[in-house]
C-alpha cells in the first residue's frame, strides 16, 4: 500500500534563523493538550516515480529549506518544563529554535486509488491514515521535554497524482500562519528564490505585544472547566508584581503579518465550553430570518423558504408539460420505446447497464456509484406530458465500459427519479460521439 522512498530531514540555510526562542502566551496553552492539526493536499501530476524523484523532490527540500528560514517556528521544537512540586515556579513552555534543527520530510509511493480519494462520494476514513505523517514523539532533555511541531509527508501515486500529507503541533500556529506558510513554499518552489514572496510583503511578524494582567486567572467565572488541566495553567501562567514589572507579554505562536498598534487588552479568564455554547445559543436565537421574519435561524436554514422553492418547481414542471400537444406527447412516448442496450454493459447487474434513448434530450444515472466527479445541482428535467419529469441532484461525468473500450460521458444528470442509467442519443451527437 505504501512504500517509503526517501527519508530526511530539512533546516533552513545556516546562519538565517540562529537561536532563537518564542514564549507560549495564555492564548496559545490552552491548545497544549490538543491533538495534532492534519492536513492533506492532492495534486494530478501524470508522471512515473522516477520522474518524481529527479526533478519534483530537490525542488522541495531546496523551497522547503528557504521557507524555514521565514518560518523557523516549523523546524524548531515545543520546549515544557514539568514541575509537579513546585507548579508556581515553573517556567512557560516556549517554541525554541536551535541552530541546526530541522523538519523530518519523508517521500513514499502508494498504491491506492488516486481517483477514490480525490472524488467526490463517500469512503472510509481510514484509506487516507497512510498519507499522513506521525509527528513524532517526545524526548527528555536535562531538566525539560522537547517536543517536535511540524512534520511533512509527499507520497506519488505513478501516473495519477502526488498527495502532501502535514501534521503540526496544535500550539505551533493558526490557520492562517498554517496557509500563509503554504503559500510562500509554493511562490520559492515555483521560482526558485524567495526573492517575490519576499517582496509581496507577506513576512510573518513574530514578536506582537499583548497587554494582559499581571495576574491570568483562567478558572475564575468558568467552574465547568477541566479542573486538573485549568489548576495546571493557573500556577504555571501567574504573575505577581515583584516577580513580573512588564505589562506586557510577547506572542509569537499566533503569528501577525504586519505590526499593529492599536493592540487590544486581553480577558482575564478563558471562558468554559458551557459558557461558550450558551452564549452560542443566545446568539443563535437573536437571529432573525428575513424570508420568514422568523427567530431563531437564518435563511439559509429556513424550512419555508426550502418548500416554497419545491412547490414553485412543481408547478413550474406541471406547466411546462400542460404545454405540449397531444401530437406531440404521442410521438415521444412512441420514441420512447425504442431504446436500445449499450453493447458491453449488459452483462453485470441492472444498475450497470446503459440505455441509449431517441425521446431524452439529456443524459440520467440513478447509480451515484457511476459517477466520476459530481456537484450539486437542483433542477427539474422534464420529459414528456404532464406530471412526467425527473428532480435533478446533480451532474457530473461517467465512465461507460463497453467491452474493452472506456467512454468518459460529461454533463450527465443524477436523479433517483428514473430506474436505469439512459444516455440521450442527441445529446450524444451534439458532444461529438458517431
Amino acid at each position: 500500500m505504501l512504500n517509503v522512498l526517501e527519508k530526511c530531514r530539512i533546516s533552513s540555510p545556516p546562519a538565517t534563523v540562529g537561536d532563537r526562542s518564542l514564549p507560549l502566551t495564555f492564548f496559545d496553552a490552552v491548545w497544549l493538550l490538543f491533538f495534532p492539526v492534519h492536513q492533506v493536499f492532492f495534486y494530478d501530476f501524470p508522471h512515473p516515480t522516477s520522474y518524481f524523484l529527479e526533478t519534483i523532490v530537490p525542488k522541495l527540500k531546496h523551497s522547503l529549506s528557504i521557507t524555514l528560514q521565514h518560518f523557523f517556528p516549523f523546524a524548531g521544537n515545543l520546549v515544557v518544563y514539568p514541575n509537579k512540586k513546585h507548579l508556581s515556579n515553573a517556567k512557560r513552555p516556549e517554541i525554541r529554535h536551535v541552530e541546526g534543527d530541522s523538519v523530518a520530510l519523508t517521500f513514499a509511493e502508494s498504491s491506492l486509488d488516486f481517483d477514490d480519494l480525490t472524488g467526490n462520494h463517500l469512503r472510509e476514513s481510514h484509506k487516507f491514515y497512510p498519507l499522513i505523517p506521525g509527528l513524532g514523539h517526545p524526548s527528555k532533555v536535562s531538566n525539560y521535554v522537547t517536543i517536535p511541531l511540524f512534520t511533512v509527508q509527499v507520497t506519488i501515486f505513478p501516473y495519477k497524482g502526488i498527495a502532501m500529507g502535514l501534521t503540526n503541533h496544535h500550539c505551533l500556529c493558526d490557520a492562517t500562519t498554517r496557509f500563509n506558510f503554504l503559500n510562500a513554499w509554493t511562490s520559492i518552489a515555483k521560482n526558485g528564490t524567495d526573492e517575490l514572496f519576499v517582496a509581496s510583503g507577506s513576512l510573518p511578524y513574530y514578536r506582537q505585544l499583548l497587554p494582559v494582567t499581571k495576574t491570568i486567572s483562567f478558572t475564575q467565572n468558568c467552574p465547568s472547566f477541566v479542573l486538573t488541566f485549568s489548576c495546571y495553567i493557573d500556577q504555571m501562567y501567574s504573575y505577581n508584581s515583584a516577580a513580573n514589572n512588564s505589562d506586557m507579554q510577547e506572542s509569537g505562536i499566533r503569528a501577525s503579518y504586519s505590526i499593529n498598534d492599536n493592540l487590544r487588552p486581553t480577558s482575564s479568564m478563558m471562558p468554559c465550553a458551557h459558557c461558550s455554547e450558551e452564549r452560542r445559543e443566545r446568539r443563535r436565537m437573536e437571529r432573525r430570518c428575513y424570508y420568514s421574519n422568523m427567530s431563531g435561524h437564518q435563511i439559509s436554514s429556513c424550512q419555508e423558504k426550502e418548500k416554497d422553492e419545491e412547490n414553485q418547481l412543481l408547478r413550474q414542471a406541471v406547466d411546462a408539460g400542460t404545454q405540449k400537444n397531444a401530437e406531440e406527447e404521442n410521438n415521444h412516448q412512441i420514441e420512447g420505446q425504442l431504446e436500445f442496450i449499450v453493447e458491453g454493459t449488459e452483462g453485470g447487474y441492472w444498475s450497470d447497464i446503459w440505455y441509449v434513448s431517441k425521446s431524452l434530450n439529456h443524459h440520467f444515472s440513478s447509480n451515484i456509484d457511476m459517477f466520476k466527479r459530481i456537484k450539486n445541482m437542483s433542477h427539474v428535467e422534464t420529459v414528456t406530458g404532464e406530471n412526467h419529469f425527473f428532480f435533478i441532484r446533480g451532474i457530473g461525468l461517467v465512465d461507460v465500459v463497453s467491452g474493452s473500450e472506456n467512454i468518459r460521458i460529461h454533463s450527465v444528470f443524477y436523479t433517483t427519479d428514473i430506474d436505469r442509467n439512459v444516455l440521450s442519443f442527441d445529446q450524444l451527437i451534439t458532444q461529438g460521439y458517431k
